[in-house]
């Protein structure tokens, strides 16, 4: 083999490591920086959502009322 092959892959060998390295350090820094967001204390300014059980509680349970068909 040529020595200028052996150099080009050993080169781009160590330039697909520098970028694998530098992905990790900024997907785990913004992973940090969502976890720590959510340790805060809630914002008083934002209701919490009610939850899907508690939103079908609050409607009605008769649905055939809607569903009424006139009579002829």
């Amino acid at each position: 083999m040529d020595s200028a092959i052996i150099i080009g892959i050993v080169i781009g060998n160590f330039a697909a490591l520098i970028l694998i390295i530098v992905g990790a350090y900024f997907f785990m820094k913004r992973h940090l920086e969502k976890k720590h967001q959510g340790r805060g204390a809630p914002d008083p300014g934002t209701q919490e959502k009610e939850s899907v059980y508690q939103e079908l509680q609050g409607q009605k349970n008769d649905i055939y009322q809607d569903l009424k068909v006139p009579t002829l």
